[in-house]
Parts: C-alpha cells; structure tokens; sequence
C-alpha cells in the first residue's frame, strides 16, 4: 500500500493508562499493532478507524521523538521513537491511513477468516414463522394467528408470505 511508509519499528517506548513499555510497533494497511518486549504482556491491536487524533510533539530532552495517539475511545497513547525519520513516517503513514475515502477501504471487506465460514443458503437462515412461533404467536395468546393472504405475493410483493395478523381483523 502506498500510504505505508514503514511497516516495522522497534524499540519504541509506548505509553499508556500510566503504563509504560517497550515495544515493536508493526504498521499494515488496517491496524497499528504493539508488540510489546515483555513476557506476558498481550499485544494492543488499534485499528486506524478508531484513531482520532495523531500529533506530532517536539523532540524531548532526552532526545526522543513522541507521538500522541487520541481514540474514538478517549484512550490516549504516546509513543515515543529514537529516530526523527521512524516519527516521521508513522505519523505519515497513520496520518493518511486514518481517512478512509471509500467504505471498501474498510477492514470488513478485506477480512476472510481462516478456515472459512460454511456457505449456507442465507434465506434459510431466518424464517418468519419460526420466529413468531418463538415469541409465542398463536400459542401463548390467541390474539394474533398466521394467514396465507400473501402465498404468492398477490397481496405485497415485498411483504413475506407468512404474514401474522390481529384477530380482530376480518
């Protein structure tokens, strides 16, 4: 992907929730991802879309470069870099991988699990009168029934053919 300028630093120092830790940050094209150096310590995947803010801060007195991360989430991350160059093209790349100019750009349409979902039949998968039947329509209360007015469509061709109706209707 053009945007990503770099897809791997390491030895950066992430902070976060009072927490410090040493880490490879590895950039691809739908989420920052922290690995941290300690034993134990789960990675934190931030997908772009959830980032908000992402600022660039002058060099510290210890000669670091940080990085403000700002959330959807109101979490805050800094991530501080021992070179200007490795500063620079994370800002760049997540600068430009947070804007999503078409939805298609989106994790969900990149995504295929591993192994892959079982193909159904999607109609199969919700049927009208199953579900009446398990709010209890027709069997707990005899104020509703099924009708087959709409079998075959005459009646709506958008309505389902197993239509639930008051029985105060005539």
């Amino acid at each position: 992907m053009d945007a990503l300028r770099v897809t791997k630093v390491e030895g950066v120092l992430c902070t976060k929730g009072g927490s410090t830790s040493f880490a490879t940050l590895h950039l691809t094209a739908h989420h920052a991802i922290f690995h941290y150096d300690e034993e134990g310590k789960e990675e934190m995947w931030v997908p772009y879309p959830l980032i908000s803010l992402v600022s660039r801060m002058p060099m510290t007195l210890q000669g670091q470069f940080p990085l403000t991360i700002h959330t959807r989430t109101f979490e805050t991350m800094f991530v501080l870099f021992v070179t200007e160059k490795d500063a620079t093209d994370v800002f760049e790349s997540v600068k430009e991988l947070t804007v999503a100019t078409s939805v298609a750009q989106l994790y969900a349409f990149f995504y295929v699990p591993n192994p892959p979902f079982a193909v159904s039949n999607g109609w199969s998968v919700y049927t009208p009168r199953e579900e009446f039947l398990r709010m209890g329509v027709g069997t707990r209360s005899k104020a509703w029934r099924f009708t087959d007015i709409n079998k075959d469509y005459s009646v709506r061709s958008r309505l389902t053919p197993d239509v639930v109706r008051s029985c105060l209707m005539t």
